[in-house]
């Protein structure tokens, strides 16, 4: 983490020292770059970076870090304290089901109860199910088995990822996480975290093809549709669900996913995820 403190002028400050605070227990604040200076000229500044480590199994954590920028200024020979509060993270959902924020399937008998991309479009639940894609369903892709959002038509089904936490039940040894997804206005593409349970992580790269563009971006097709729902009636055109995976380290186990953060609404290009799933 870093901060910079900036000095407008006009005049010169002294003693100025920049720490950093509200940690949770257990976990270590190290300086990794000078946090003071003797004096500060007028129109510079200094920037300060901390290493903030948790302990082994420490879990996902929402804490605020302040910064907090202490000088003397030597016009008024006054000590002033500046704190600034980092932007607040999301907690932790138990499941990706938690986070489901967009609908994106129908009944063919109620085309409006969805809307996938802004625009009133959505898949066809019977569309869906005739792929092999119903409510609650095993899904096999990538050598992976996932599970189908298990909701009624016209219920939030799929998250819209944009930096979402997700808790994952994890075995040790496994090597891959899938996701099944699709991507609405265009294709999106995203990095993915991993942290595990030594506190540890990695990343990866996640891409999904517009719902209407066809695999071959890094994704494979898990289920083809003829047509899709909207408002106005249904659309023939052909709709994909995809699947794509990202490595693993195979000697820790997985603990929490941070998702892409693409977009948080439907409207411009985003990533739609409907399914996660760790294996081998």
């Amino acid at each position: 983490m870093a901060a910079t403190f900036s000095n407008n002028g006009p005049g010169s400050l002294s003693k100025v020292k920049l720490t950093l605070s509200g940690a949770p227990s257990g976990w270590t604040v190290t300086a990794a770059a000078a946090a003071n200076a003797s004096t500060l000229a007028a129109e510079s500044s200094l920037t300060a970076s901390w290493r903030v480590t948790a302990p082994a199994g420490a879990g996902p954590q929402i804490a605020t870090l302040s910064a907090t920028a202490s000088y003397t200024d030597a016009a008024t020979h006054g000590a002033q304290t500046v704190t600034v509060k980092q932007t607040p993270v999301p907690a932790p959902a138990a499941n990706l089901a938690d986070d489901y924020d967009n609908i994106g399937i129908s009944l063919d008998s109620n085309q409006a109860a969805a809307n996938f991309d802004g625009g009133g479009f959505s898949f066809s639940a019977t569309g869906l199910a005739n792929a092999g894609l119903t409510a609650g369903a095993t899904v096999t892709a990538d050598g992976l088995t996932f599970t189908w959002p298990n909701v009624a038509a016209g219920a939030p089904d799929n998250v819209l990822a944009a930096g979402q936490i997700i808790l994952m039940s994890a075995a040790a040894g496994q090597t891959t996480l899938g996701l099944l997804g699709s991507s609405s206005n265009g294709a999106s593409q995203g990095t993915i975290t991993i942290f595990y349970t030594d506190g540890t992580s990695s990343t990866g790269t996640v891409s999904f093809n517009d719902w209407a563009g066809g695999p071959g971006n890094g994704d494979t097709a898990v289920a083809t549709m003829p047509y899709r729902n909207s408002a106005s009636g249904s659309q023939s055109i052909t709709m994909y669900i995809y699947a794509t995976t990202v490595a693993v380290d195979p000697s820790k186990t997985v603990e929490s996913v941070v998702l892409p953060n693409v977009n948080g609404t439907d409207s411009g290009t985003a990533m739609h995820i409907f399914a996660l799933a760790l294996g081998s």
